[in-house]
Parts: C-alpha cells; sequence; structure tokens
C-alpha cells in the first residue's frame, strides 16, 4: 500500500514547470468567517475562497502497477461529511501527487473539522484511514462597516 508522505490543505499549490516541484502556500489551519451582527449562518453555507488539498504517496514494494482510490473529506464537529472527494490512481512512478481544487469551505457550523483521506486497493470494500488534518471554523461577529 502506498505510504502518505505529505497531506495538507493550503490556499494554493504551485507546480513549477521546468522542474516539475511543487509549492504550497499558505497552509490553513483557522477559517476565519465574518458574520454580520445580529444574523445567523444558512445550515449548508459555504464560504467563497477556493483551497487546495495535496497529498503526496510513495509506492512502496509491491504497489507497481496497482491501481488506489483515494478518498478525502471533511468532518464537521456534528460528525456531518459536507464535502467528499475519491479519485482514482496508479502508482506507476516513485512517488504519486494528487492536488485536489476546491471551491468553498462548509462554514455554517463553527469549531474543529477534520480534513481526512483513507485509502484503498481498487476493487477493495474498505477504506484504510490514513491521515487527518484539523481545521477550525471561526464565526466572527463583525459590524456592516467591517465587512470587506
Amino acid at each position: 500500500m502506498p505510504k502518505l508522505v505529505l497531506f495538507a490543505p493550503c490556499e494554493k499549490a504551485i507546480i513549477e514547470q521546468g522542474s516539475n516541484t511543487f509549492s504550497l502556500i499558505s497552509i490553513l489551519q483557522d477559517l476565519n468567517v465574518p458574520i454580520p451582527a445580529g444574523q445567523t449562518v444558512p445550515k449548508d453555507a459555504f464560504g467563497f475562497q477556493r483551497w487546495y488539498i495535496v497529498a503526496l504517496w510513495h509506492r512502496e514494494s509491491g504497489d507497481e502497477g496497482k491501481r488506489f482510490q483515494q478518498r478525502v473529506t471533511v468532518t464537521d464537529p456534528n460528525g456531518q461529511v459536507p464535502l467528499e472527494s475519491v479519485a482514482e490512481f496508479e502508482m506507476a512512478k516513485r512517488f504519486h501527487r494528487a492536488i485536489i481544487k476546491v471551491d468553498g469551505f462548509p462554514v455554517s457550523v463553527p469549531g474543529d473539522h477534520s480534513l481526512g483521506i483513507a485509502i484503498r486497493e481498487v476493487k477493495q470494500d474498505e477504506w484504510i484511514q490514513i491521515a487527518s488534518f484539523p481545521l477550525r471554523v471561526i464565526h466572527q461577529e463583525t459590524l456592516k462597516s467591517q465587512l470587506p
């Protein structure tokens, strides 16, 4: 099974064309959500920020030519999963890089969210949870004049 060597949410993931190296810009930890004074956040609200999830897998012995699926989820403090992405890949090279572009983040529930990643070989039933990354949504009450 491939070994996960990097898993992080960031504001930008940049791939340098000449060397094919990549950089992560602004690793996400806290998401500050401005809320107008006296307003409530709709149940299924998403912030409009574009962000990226980066995973880097290292091929282990016996992985050559095998097909895998990775599943990335965001779980809110209530245990709900408002975001899920499943992608299939083959371990054809020493490393496999997965960069997922996401438009928006579920912001209706404040508190600690968990970004998780799981893997399984294609045609297998059970996912193996590999890692998680905490992301906190903070509701900040603001006056209308303070909104962007």
